[in-house]
């Protein structure tokens, strides 16, 4: 059996039959990591050319430690975020990543969390306009 950071074990496995016993080593590979992500914080409503900070539970449900970027894009917006986050094999951890918004951007979008492996998570996010008096 695999402990949680080992890529790889080798074993002996036996064959017998009546006459023979045959014994040949195998290699028994672990899974390799896999980041999912889940949005579990967005803060919204912002006025534009503010940032709107986002909360985001990675989890490795490989079977490998890995170090991924986990990214924050929107269809909507100009900005791009990303951080690097290290994850044992069945472990989580908490990533808050940030949208930063300029004038003339209020709008209502949607905005998309990616581990490098392509999982995604999408949340909705409104960015008022900034009221001049």
């Amino acid at each position: 059996m695999l402990t949680p950071d080992e890529e790889f074990n080798e074993s002996d496995i036996s064959v017998t039959t009546a006459n023979t016993t045959a014994t040949e080593q195998v290699r028994i590979d672990a899974p390799p990591a896999n980041f999912t992500v889940n949005i579990t914080d967005v803060e919204s409503p912002i006025t534009e050319n503010e940032t709107a900070n986002v909360t985001v539970n990675v989890s490795n449900e490989g079977g490998r430690t890995d170090t991924q970027n986990i990214t924050l894009t929107s269809a909507n917006f100009t900005d791009e975020n990303s951080s690097e986050v290290e994850i044992a094999p069945g472990n989580n951890s908490t990533v808050e990543l940030e949208l930063e918004t300029e004038y003339g951007e209020a709008d209502t979008g949607t905005i998309t969390v990616t581990s490098d492996d392509g999982n995604t998570d999408t949340a909705g996010i409104e960015v008022q306009a900034t009221s001049f008096f």
